[in-house]
């Protein structure tokens, strides 16, 4: 078993080859793969809120309706002393993505409002984007604090939570967010995050449900699902949470790679072939879905067509030692001892004391035995 130094990459041997057991979580709309956290609510009246994530889509709230004012404020006039003014300013720069102004248009209003717990949220959402988030989660404490009922606030609480890591502190400000608005499936597929997060698979798995049953066309939440009945052993689930997702979203490079690792769970490795074939399509960058693309032909065989997968995968992530040792494996298999050798060199300098140096160690010397390389 290999695993880095963030705990993100994960690889254990299925037949001959190594594969990336890595499954791509996701948090409302996102296709930048492993999210935690990048989504944040940004209400702007009682109940309301923006949601989004990096790719930040026109504002809404909870609901679906249009947000550039505080709902239940009287028309704002131009006024620069006026709190609600600033605040929505502070809303229509973070619809057009100018954090800066964002944030500083919402301090204007918390220095003449301090109380103003919509305006300190909106802060947060701000200081999040610019990658501030020890200042984000102060500023979303500060709204829970005046406002106790807030659950967009509660929820960016444990969005930011889970950006630290800290996924069981995540669940408990989840948890509260859906006390106080039991419909809030975005709260629920987040939870599903750090649930899985925290290996607590059957906990993420019944919050998924409950975020689809909410929102039966929550495609993250179908997503979420398959990796929660993966880690539960229910590949077969995990294949139809992820046709439930692509249904809904065939562009969704995610959905496909995971796809992709419950077929090959199942050894259905001609199958996992072409649900990475689409995932690597939608996006060419995905390093792990080659490097499985590959494991699948080795397992199959296909020596050459791995060897060709792996290397794109070396090519995209230059330190991933395990695709650099099952290309060793593969030369090797093709009793091409010199290049076998020099990929496992390659593999052992990225981690000299790891497991797959050790099995780089045997190759060479099995393959100087073999080919005097």
């Amino acid at each position: 078993m290999i695993e880095n130094s963030s705990g993100e990459l994960q690889e254990e041997r299925h037949g001959m080859f190594r594969k990336t057991r890595q499954l791509r979580l996701m948090c409302l709309a996102s296709a930048c793969g492993l999210v935690a956290g990048s989504a944040f609510l940004c209400g702007c009246g009682p109940g309301s809120g923006l949601d989004g994530d990096s790719d930040l889509p026109p504002a809404r709230d909870a609901g679906g309706d249009e947000v550039d004012r505080d709902r239940n404020a009287k028309p704002i006039v131009i006024d620069s002393g006026n709190a609600r003014y600033h605040h929505n300013m502070g809303v229509a720069h973070l619809r057009h993505r100018k954090y800066e102004k964002a944030l500083v248009s919402c301090r204007k209003a918390v220095a003449l409002e301090p109380d103003f717990a919509e305006a300190h949220n909106n802060m947060g959402v701000a200081c999040d984007r610019l990658g501030r988030n020890e200042e984000a989660l102060a500023a979303f404490r500060k709204a829970v604090a005046l406002k106790g009922d807030y659950a967009e606030a509660r929820y960016n609480v444990g969005r930011t939570q889970a950006k630290f890591g800290r996924h069981a502190d995540a669940v408990v400000a989840y948890a509260k967010a859906v006390a106080l608005k039991p419909d809030f499936a975005e709260a629920y597929c987040s939870m599903a995050f750090a649930y899985c997060r925290l290996g607590r698979h059957a906990d993420a798995l019944a919050a998924c449900k409950k975020a689809v049953t909410l929102k039966p066309d929550y495609v993250e939440a179908y997503n979420n699902m398959s990796i929660a009945c993966g880690r539960l052993g229910r590949h077969n689930d995990s294949i139809t949470a992820c046709r439930k997702a692509i249904a809904l979203d065939p562009n969704l490079a995610e959905a496909h790679y995971n796809m992709g690792v419950a077929f090959g769970e199942l050894e259905r490795y001609a199958e996992a072939i072409g649900a990475y074939a689409k995932a690597v399509a939608l996006k060419p960058d995905l390093a792990r879905a080659h490097h499985n693309m590959g494991s699948a032909y080795g397992n199959l065989g296909q020596y050459a067509l791995a060897i060709s997968a792996w290397t794109k995968a070396v090519a995209i992530e230059p330190n991933h030692a395990g695709a650099h040792l099952n290309i060793g494996l593969a030369r090797a298999r093709l009793k091409q001892h010199a290049l076998a050798v020099t990929a496992f060199k390659k593999a052992i300098a990225i981690d000299p004391k790891s497991p797959a140096a050790d099995e780089a160690r045997e190759g060479i010397r099995r393959a100087r035995a073999k080919g005097k390389g």
